[in-house]
């Protein structure tokens, strides 16, 4: 579970770096650059969450089938 703190966090805090970049049309123009990187940033992270939760799945999966 540690494992998953990191990129967690990183999506929360690429998303939350984004607000205030979205409040208005000028400031989305203005920073269109950011925001596309940030969402660049949540993508890349949220992938490695998914990839981590899958990993987790199949070592639960595998160590039920080798109790039983």
């Amino acid at each position: 579970y540690k494992a998953l703190i990191h990129p967690h966090k990183k999506v929360h805090d690429a998303a939350m770096s984004i607000v205030p970049h979205i409040e208005s049309e000028a400031a989305m123009l203005a920073h269109k650059e950011e925001i596309v990187e940030q969402f660049q940033t949540m993508e890349s992270a949220s992938a490695e969450v998914f990839n981590l939760l899958d990993s987790m799945l199949r070592d639960t999966l595998h160590q039920r089938t080798v109790i039983r």
